[in-house]
């Protein structure tokens, strides 16, 4: 099994180039899976990525990143739902990826499931902190707004949910999925773009209101059977 994630193909030449020996040591050295976790190319991108991938012998499954539905067009304010719900599993479907969000890979000769979510983010970890040091905490989860500048998701991520509902509904959607997976195998896999307990969070410092808006706050995990 092979698993990687964050490639971020087409939008640097060095990362594009990596991404290029990984395809060539996995020519070589197949993997029986290759798993994909989210942030794989946006637009254009994720198709090239999947079609460098496409030759590969064995399964492979994915879940995208935020980066992958972003989109650049102020006059489609629903348009990074479509490209989750509809556009990227084509793309996935076209190149012979398993798209985790719509449901588990299930592997019944090795009694094995991969289940997987993008997962999002509802700052669940870090708000009652910045209630005490923040009296516009609210706005500034709402903009994604630093001491200076914004994160990226505020401008390119446009669909109807905030942060806390599409939490919700990623979490939703991957509990029923889990379910099926573990009805259906004697071992899951679990993969998630954005971390889903504290301890996939690296440990890092909470000292500033910045690390607090966005760092440490990264998803929560609502659903408890597991």
């Amino acid at each position: 099994m092979a698993v990687t994630a964050d490639l971020h193909f087409g939008h640097n030449p060095r990362g594009d180039a990596a991404t290029q020996l990984l395809h060539d040591h996995l020519a070589q050295e197949p993997a029986d899976l290759l798993l994909l976790g989210g942030d794989i190319g946006t637009a254009q991108h994720f198709g090239e990525c999947l079609q460098l991938f496409s030759d590969l012998p064995g399964r492979k499954a994915l879940v995208p990143g935020n980066h992958d539905i972003w989109v650049d067009d102020p006059d489609n304010r629903g348009d990074s739902q479509r490209v989750y719900e509809n556009y990227l599993p084509a793309i996935a479907e076209a190149f012979g990826v398993h798209y985790l969000d719509h449901g588990s890979l299930l592997l019944p000769e090795h009694r094995l499931a991969v289940a997987g979510t993008m997962n999002w983010y509802d700052y669940s970890w870090s708000v009652e902190q910045l209630k005490e040091r923040l009296p516009d905490w609210e706005e500034r989860l709402r903009t994604k707004r630093f001491s200076r500048g914004r994160h990226n998701d505020a401008r390119f991520v446009r669909w109807p949910y905030d942060d806390v509902s599409f939490t919700a509904h990623a979490v939703a959607a991957f509990a029923a999925h889990l379910e099926t997976a573990l009805e259906a195998a004697d071992h899951v896999l679990v993969m998630t773009h954005h971390p889903a307990f504290r301890g996939l969070n690296y440990p890092r410092p909470e000292v500033t209101d910045d690390g607090l808006l966005w760092k440490p706050s990264r998803a929560t995990w609502r659903w408890k059977k597991c």
